[in-house]
């Protein structure tokens, strides 16, 4: 009887510590499931972000990819602005061309040729004779010819004016006429003159010639 006692003792001692181990290992096995949830948790943030990267990247580059667009159709319009500024406008009753800038002061007159190809000057405005002739913006490509045409009007029979073509020359412009000497403009009240320039190397030596004169 006390045998069968003791076999008892020592199988519920076996049972208890078969439930201990198996209690452990469920433990373990828990334990390495939560190390295993973590680690995917971890990795999906880490994939998340690396996403997020690179995608922002692709954003920031396709912002940068506009703006270098709208700089260039920017540039690309004030080109065709400036090229239609100066490029004749054609129609079925003939050609039109801009009526650019000139200054008429002191003894200076200026011509600006970004303005046009066709200009008008009043002599009135002057406190002498022109001594000095500004023509700007004469084109600098390579085999290509810079022209103009100026209708000059004398103003009132009390304020002739004249173009003194020496000093012209010696402050810088130099023209060339035909025969050596420039023409004297016409005198009279509101008299017209029309003088044209041409120059073939960038504007170094221009060649004047009267078109017409003593228009009424």
């Amino acid at each position: 009887m006390g045998f069968w006692r003791g076999f008892g003792y020592r199988s519920r001692a076996r049972r208890m510590a078969d439930f201990l181990r198996s209690g452990m290992e469920d433990l373990d096995q828990a334990r390495k499931d939560a190390d295993a949830v973590a680690k995917a948790a971890a990795d999906a943030v880490l994939l998340a972000a690396a996403d997020a990267a690179a995608e922002a990247k692709k954003v920031a580059a396709n912002v940068i990819l506009l703006q270098q667009a709208a700089d260039a159709a920017a540039a690309a319009a004030v080109a065709d602005a400036a090229t239609a500024a100066s490029t004749p406008v054609h129609n079925k009753v003939g050609v039109f061309e801009n009526n650019g800038t000139s200054t008429v002061s002191g003894t200076t007159v200026t011509v600006n040729l970004n303005t046009g190809n066709f200009f008008e000057m009043d002599l009135q405005g002057l406190s002498g004779n022109v001594t000095t002739f500004t023509i700007s913006n004469a084109t600098q490509e390579n085999n290509m010819v810079s022209c103009f045409i100026v209708k000059i009007i004398q103003g009132t029979s009390t304020t002739t004016r004249n173009f003194t073509w020496a000093s012209i020359v010696s402050n810088g412009t130099n023209i060339d006429w035909s025969g050596g000497a420039g023409p004297d403009i016409t005198t009279g009240n509101d008299k017209v003159d029309i003088l044209s320039f041409t120059t073939y190397d960038k504007g170094t030596t221009w060649y004047g010639a009267p078109v017409g004169q003593e228009f009424y």
